[in-house]
C-alpha cells in the first residue's frame, strides 16, 4: 500500500468531515432563498382578527379608491382622472412632465410609468374590494351596507377602469 503524505492526509480527513456538514448546509439553501417579508400583513391574518379585522378590511379599501379617483393623486402623480381628462381634451397639458405631454398628443407608451402605476393603484384596489367582502359578511352581519359598499365600489372601479384602459379590463 501507498502510503499517503502528511499533507494529503489532512486534506482526506479534512474533507470526510467536512462532507457531511456540506450535504447537511444544501438545505439551508432553500431556507435562505425563501422569501421573507415580515413587515407585509396578509388579509387572511387581519380577518382572523374579527370584527375588528373585518372594520380594518373596510376602511382600507376606501382610501385605496381615494387613491385612484379625486381625492387622490399630489403634486407630481395626478389620479387616474386626470390622466382620463388629459386623453379627451377637459384639459391641456402646460407642463413639462413628458408623460403627460404625450398623453394630451396620444402617443402614450406601453411602458409609461405615470399610466402603469396609476393602471396598478386602480387594480390594486379592486383586489381590496374582494378582501373586504367576505370578512365583512361574516363577522359584521348586522352591517351589510358595507360589504354593499365593497360591491359598488368593485364595479365603479372596473367601470372607470374599462373606460379608460379601453378592451384590456
Amino acid at each position: 500500500m501507498m502510503k499517503l503524505s502528511s499533507r494529503a492526509w489532512r486534506t482526506s480527513v479534512a474533507a470526510a468531515i467536512l462532507a457531511p456538514a456540506v450535504l447537511v448546509g444544501c438545505g439551508f439553501k432553500d431556507d435562505l432563498l425563501e422569501p421573507q417579508q415580515p413587515g407585509i400583513i396578509s388579509p387572511d391574518v387581519i380577518a382572523s382578527a374579527g370584527a375588528t379585522g373585518a372594520q380594518a378590511l373596510y376602511v382600507g379599501p376606501l382610501g385605496a379608491f381615494k387613491d385612484w379617483t379625486g381625492g387622490g393623486g399630489n403634486t407630481n402623480s395626478q389620479n387616474l382622472w386626470m390622466y382620463s381628462d388629459l386623453m379627451t381634451d377637459v384639459w391641456k397639458v402646460s407642463d413639462t412632465f413628458e408623460q403627460r405631454i404625450n398623453m394630451d398628443r396620444r402617443v402614450v407608451q406601453d411602458n409609461d410609468a405615470e399610466v402603469s402605476g396609476r393602471y396598478s393603484t386602480a387594480t390594486q384596489s379592486r383586489g381590496f374590494y374582494r378582501d373586504a367582502m367576505a370578512p365583512l359578511r361574516e363577522f359584521r352581519p348586522t352591517e351589510p351596507e358595507k360589504e354593499g359598499e365593497m360591491y359598488f365600489l368593485l364595479g365603479y372601479t372596473e367601470m372607470n377602469m374599462s373606460e379608460v384602459f379601453c378592451n384590456g379590463i
